[in-house]
């Protein structure tokens, strides 16, 4: 009996630990959102911050996505907003192809606990291309496997199969959020 009573105190001190770093790691990510809606806040309520020499060819990784200018600027995954930015979704098997449309998320974002490794991304579906619902997503897990299931849920991405919505990055540089 005392046995089981030691058991139960183990697993619940091992669920307060869990609960207490779920509890931090929402926290952190609400704090991020507050910050980034302050910002934009001010943005919207004061004059665009918006500089003349900003470059303007985006790179997220290898994707280009060009502009009106000649100069160039890059962004990083670490910059993009806890709120994510619209993007499209490829699978390169067995050709690339559009599969989804979503947000991305920045690297230093907590999935599931643990941080994603350099060549992954965090991403929310929101829209499945018509005919691409039953492909299978590119890191299976025990609960996710197909596309169509991933909807409106978070699920790591290869960084390189994702191309985020030049309109609204466009929008973001023009207010001085990148």
């Amino acid at each position: 009996m005392k046995h089981m009573e030691q058991e139960r105190e183990i697993e619940r001190q091992q669920n307060k630990i869990e609960i207490d770093r779920v509890r931090d790691e929402m926290r952190a990510e609400l704090k991020a959102r507050d910050e980034f809606l302050q910002k934009l806040m001010r943005q919207m309520n004061g004059t665009p911050n918006v500089d003349d020499q900003r470059e303007k060819t985006m790179t997220v990784d290898s994707v280009q996505i060009p502009r009106q200018s000649s100069t160039t600027s890059t962004i990083q995954f670490e910059n993009i907003s806890p709120l994510g930015l619209r993007s499209r979704l490829y699978l390169d098997h067995p050709t690339r192809r559009l599969v989804a449309h979503g947000s991305v998320y920045g690297q230093g974002v907590l999935f599931h606990g643990k941080h994603l490794n350099g060549a992954q991304a965090r991403v929310s579906v929101k829209r499945i291309i018509s005919g691409e619902e039953n492909s299978v997503v590119p890191y299976v897990t025990d609960e996710l496997k197909m596309l169509v299931s991933s909807i409106d849920n978070y699920i790591a991405w290869p960084r390189n199969l994702i191309e985020v919505d030049e309109s609204y990055e466009v929008f973001l540089v023009k207010r001085g959020l990148f």
